[in-house]
């Protein structure tokens, strides 16, 4: 039985010793990211962490010569191997343990954001799944500040003002006139008040604003993120199947 070191989140015991009674590679992430369902020696406590193969160890594993699927593949059995192996210790080629508990009714994110928008999102929807409508509205919002800041900032040359830059208000204005998105988000950006100007700084959003907001950040992230790059990812497949 393979082994990892992780302060537990259950019983607060600090560098507590793991022991892995089954693994699970997340196929989206070619394989290197994995839910492993663990038990905590300190208090007998069963639960799933998320861990990332080391950069370094995925690389020695995935073979450049064979196709996209046939060499995640690879990496995937190897890893199994490696992970079934007595008293492996997991922190030799695992990084970035994070224990993520399930709320019911909370949104699974788009695919690949990055991290930092990632993380924030599901903090939204935790708080949104808590009914926390107030916690929640505010965790939207920071997202598409961040997301709406960085679309406005790659597209200096179109010479936003400073009064366009201002606020997530004032920023989607200036996007939709840019035709940076889909005019068909324009409707549902609508949930997005001027600032001062809504229940998210008034502390009394309601459940059917707070899921106004979700729609509006999910379909946005969707666009800006995920739609890319599942294009890009389906643009290496064909490049793969053209050599093969």
């Amino acid at each position: 039985m393979s082994t990892f070191i992780f302060d537990c989140p259950s019983c607060s015991a600090k560098n507590s010793t793991f022991d892995v009674d089954s693994i699970h590679g997340i196929e989206s992430s070619h394989y290197t990211d994995w839910d492993l369902f663990s038990i905590c020696r300190a208090c007998s406590k069963s639960m799933v962490i998320t861990a990332k193969v080391k950069s370094e160890i995925y690389n020695s594993l995935y073979v450049h010569d064979l196709t996209i699927a046939a060499s995640t593949k690879r990496v995937r059995e190897q890893i199994i191997d490696v992970v079934d192996r007595d008293e492996f210790h997991l922190n030799r080629a695992f990084e970035s343990f994070i224990y993520s508990p399930v709320h019911v009714g909370q949104i699974t994110p788009p695919e690949y954001l990055p991290e930092k928008v990632k993380e924030i999102f599901n903090e939204a929807t935790k708080c949104l799944s808590l009914n926390c409508f107030n916690a929640a509205g505010a965790m939207f919002r920071l997202c598409l500040d961040i997301v709406t800041k960085d679309i406005v900032q790659k597209n200096e040359a179109l010479a936003p003002t400073r009064d366009d830059k201002k606020s997530i208000h004032t920023r989607l204005i200036w996007i939709f006139k840019h035709n940076l998105l889909n005019n068909a988000l324009e409707d549902l950006s609508r949930c997005i008040k001027d600032d001062g100007n809504d229940g998210a700084h008034d502390g009394n959003l309601t459940k059917t604003e707070a899921d106004d907001l979700l729609d509006f950040t999910y379909e946005l992230l969707e666009q800006v993120y995920t739609q890319p790059e599942r294009i890009r990812l389906a643009q290496i497949r064909r490049q793969e199947r053209r050599k093969s």
